[in-house]
């Protein structure tokens, strides 16, 4: 594939779904291969870029948002995956503030559906003494929604208005 051939492919997918100025070049590069030089392929980006084809920014957003939504990811999974796709920090940060409101709501369904989950789980254990069961109990609550990106400090937050 040539260099036109692989902008205006580039150009339909970027217009479909949004991509990191990272993932697009991935993408150029797989698609021409060794035929053209670093900078032709920079020069592309950089003009789908002022197009708006590209926007790391709008990239992160939507990133952000599906992720919660659909997802479930807090803050801390979310900024590593946009890290590994080429989002800078500060932007990544920006997306995720604008969303605190919908991390700390998906979060609350999350913990309320998966507290009753661990309540069943954890009450057929009768041999057991109350501290040590509640202890347990809260142990994997947190450690659920750990795995999933959320921090101690919000987790502790949510299980309070629990």
């Amino acid at each position: 594939m040539d260099l036109k051939q692989a902008k205006n492919r580039l150009m339909t997918e970027c217009s479909q779904r949004e991509l990191s100025e990272k993932q697009a070049f991935a993408k150029l590069e797989k698609w021409v291969g060794e035929e053209s030089s670093r900078k032709d392929l920079e020069k592309i980006i950089g003009e789908l870029k002022e197009e708006k084809y590209i926007d790391d920014a709008r990239f992160a957003e939507c990133y952000v948002r599906d992720k919660v939504r659909f997802s479930g990811w807090g803050p801390v999974k979310i900024m590593m995956k946009l890290n590994e796709a080429g989002v800078k920090r500060e932007v990544g940060g920006e997306s995720i503030e604008r969303e605190k409101e919908l991390i700390e709501s998906k979060l609350k369904s999350i913990l309320a559906a998966k507290k009753k989950e661990i309540e069943r789980k954890f009450s057929k254990k009768e041999n057991e003494d109350e501290r040590t069961l509640k202890l347990k109990k809260r142990a994997a609550l947190y450690s659920f929604a750990q795995q999933r990106g959320y921090t101690y400090d919000m987790i502790q937050k949510i299980e309070k208005e629990l």
